[in-house]
């Protein structure tokens, strides 16, 4: 499952890294943009360091606002004129979902961006900064749930090589544990440009049965 935060911005604003990642600093984050980030050219998985840790991040495309919008009045409305849009992509990560929270609101605090997720109503940048601060809260209690990254006693043993894996075995009997260690193993290869459509596939329904599994 794949959630969306939409940056409405004006083309002429839109920071390089350099200014960008004083942004972030000056909120007093802790989040280090990748130094090859490169704006209007990145497209596809954006890793970050988060709290000192690599490994999180989001999708990140630009695109010309009129292009996402097309007829779409309650875009074009939350848009209020800013021409360029930036969307930054996470899934089932909190630590994904801070790195998105941090870098919106950034953009909103310093480059008069109005965020908006998935074409909700946007939030004030105290809201926003209020938000950002319990998805770190969250993120930083994610290696500590229960049985998402601990190996549950009696797990069934399963071939888990990203190359080798069972997509319908791992789902036929959802193991959060398991579920994670795959998920982990096919962020490293998109992180790295190699993935595959399959792969790419094969993550968005561990990120569906991770989501399920949560709200059980």
């Amino acid at each position: 499952m794949s959630n969306t935060q939409f940056a409405f911005i004006n083309r002429a604003l839109v920071p390089d890294r350099k200014t960008l990642q004083t942004a972030i600093d000056d909120l007093g984050f802790d989040l280090q943009l990748h130094p090859d980030f490169t704006p209007f050219e990145d497209s596809g998985f954006s890793p970050c360091t988060f709290k000192g840790v690599e490994g999180a991040g989001f999708e990140i495309s630009y695109d010309e606002a009129a292009e996402l919008i097309e007829e779409d009045e309650e875009l074009a409305a939350l848009a209020d004129g800013r021409d360029y849009c930036i969307s930054l992509v996470w899934h089932s990560s909190m630590k994904d979902l801070a790195c998105a929270m941090i870098v919106s609101s950034a953009l909103a605090k310093y480059f008069d961006a109005i965020i908006s997720y998935d074409g909700d109503e946007p939030e004030s940048i105290e809201e926003l900064l209020e938000g950002t601060a319990e998805a770190i809260e969250s993120a930083m209690n994610e290696d500590e749930d229960s049985d998402e990254y601990s190996a549950p006693e009696n797990s069934p043993a399963i071939n888990l090589s990203v190359n080798e894996y069972d997509i319908e075995e791992l789902l036929a009997t959802p193991n959060s544990y398991l579920l994670n260690r795959q998920r982990m193993a096919l962020m490293e290869l998109w992180a790295n440009g190699t993935i595959t459509p399959k792969q790419r596939a094969d993550m968005d329904k561990i990120d569906a049965a991770l989501h399920k599994l949560k709200n059980q």
